[in-house]
């Protein structure tokens, strides 16, 4: 990976405790990405990390956002959490995280609300190549979070 290492976040969720009902926070990986989909770029967004999907699967909207008729891709049906079926379309993006971009396949779905970054695509994919149009990871979000690093977190 040419010595360039990837930062990932871990963002405050606060939820219920469903046996208490106090409020917890639980504190999800997640990463800043764009993709481009033709020429189009996308603005930033942050994404899940989640290395027990098998595949990406982001919005619909999404693709949307940057021209793509989401429709046209092979359709396909994804068993999710609780054996619950969401049909999505498949397309070849590029995915650009930190100074490196990467040829993958994602899928959108219209019933799917966070952008999920799995194993085939992301953990098992190699760079195609250095990017240096896109410096927005360097910027620091606003967003209250936590960086891994080390083994360890810290804010």
């Amino acid at each position: 990976m040419s010595g360039k290492r990837l930062v990932y976040k871990y963002l405050e969720f606060p939820q219920r405790d469903p046996k208490t009902g106090q409020l917890v926070s639980i504190y999800r990986p997640f990463i800043k990405v764009m993709f481009s989909f033709g020429h189009t770029l996308s603005r930033p967004f942050h994404a899940l990390i989640d290395s027990g999907s098998d595949r990406n699967l982001l919005p619909a909207s999404l693709g949307e956002m940057i021209g793509m008729k989401v429709k046209t891709g092979k359709s396909r049906t994804i068993l999710g959490i609780g054996k619950a079926n969401i049909v999505a379309y498949s397309h070849k993006v590029k995915l650009y995280i930190g100074g490196l971009d990467f040829d993958v396949t994602i899928d959108f779905s219209y019933e799917q609300e966070v952008l999920i970054l799995g194993r085939k695509g992301f953990f098992i994919s190699p760079p195609a190549t250095p990017q240096t149009a896109n410096s927005f990871l360097g910027r620091q979000d606003s967003v209250r979070s936590r960086e891994l690093s080390s083994r360890r977190c810290r804010d």
